[in-house]
């Protein structure tokens, strides 16, 4: 399978995850305490599972496919995605915010690498939000989780599979580069009003003006060129990306282009230069027409 392949299969899921800290008791506690766990009455060997400044973290990319959840990782482990309990979630390394369908809530801390994991998250609302109950037995020092429909979970078997190779972006970027590319698919694509397709199509023109003649060489740049782009001064621009933008930036910079190498776009709706119009129109996608430079 070739990586822009991949691409098109991992972005199509889309989603949130659901984190949230967990309050364990009062006193002291050693940082990075590994703790027991008992789900349903029987002990389990959860591995990654600590206590740091008394609040229990687990590694979601472990957890959660015990409980029912698919997981889906960026290969550079940027941001995690599960599905499954009724729910998609997202959790997006740096960003202490934990995004769902239903809105997005500020989370004490980041998502941290712990040993070999990624994605250690606070433990108590990652089970509380689908309904699960998690609370502390003091005497056994253990987690005790509820979850009465958790489904059947089998540890899988390991197996020697082959790693293809990582995907390469279109051209180098840093983190802030994404987050100030997702800030502009927002704002000028917010959702639900436009498409994911709509959104990635936003992110392949800033990357397509980057590598074009003519066109600043960076996507801060090329963004804050003089009267390019109308929506770094609304107000969801100086919000911050949603958890769809931040997934369509990441599809742009990693090669995916429905516009077909479109330079300019525009909503016909509102759009009052004449020469706009006159440009060759690759693609419609939502609100917006994708064109070429004449």
């Amino acid at each position: 399978m070739n990586s822009k392949r991949r691409w098109q299969q991992v972005i199509a899921l889309g989603g949130a995850l659901l984190v949230a800290a967990a309050l364990l008791p009062s006193g002291s506690v050693r940082a990075q305490t590994p703790v027991g766990v008992v789900v349903n009455g029987q002990k389990e060997a959860i591995p990654g599972v600590v206590i740091v400044d008394g609040v229990s973290y687990g590694p979601a990319e472990e957890i959660l496919p015990r409980f029912g959840f698919k997981v889906e990782m960026a290969s550079d482990r940027f941001w995690l995605r599960a599905f499954g309990r009724g729910t998609v979630i997202t959790l997006v390394q740096g960003r202490p915010t934990l995004y769902t369908p239903a809105g997005e809530t500020e989370l004490p801390r980041a998502p941290f690498a712990y040993d070999n994991y990624a994605f250690m998250v606070p433990l108590r609302l990652l089970f509380e939000a689908y309904g699960a109950r998690v609370s502390w037995d003091e005497e056994a020092q253990a987690i005790v989780i509820d979850d009465p429909d958790r489904p059947p979970y089998e540890e899988p078997q390991k197996e020697e599979v082959a790693q293809e190779p990582a995907p390469q972006p279109r051209i180098p970027f840093t983190e802030e580069d994404l987050w100030l590319l997702a800030k502009i698919i927002y704002a000028e694509a917010p959702d639900p009003d436009e498409p994911f397709l709509g959104q990635v199509a936003v992110g392949a023109v800033v990357i397509n003006r980057v590598l074009a003649p003519g066109f600043p060489k960076t996507i801060r740049d090329v963004i804050y060129a003089p009267g390019q782009f109308q929506g770094i001064r609304n107000e969801l621009f100086a919000k911050g990306p949603s958890a769809s933008a931040l997934q369509a930036a990441k599809a742009a910079l990693y090669g995916e282009d429905p516009t077909r190498g479109a330079l300019f776009f525009y909503d016909p709706r509102r759009a009052t230069s004449k020469w706009i119009f006159t440009l060759p129109v690759t693609v419609e996608i939502g609100h917006h027409r994708f064109a070429r430079a004449p």
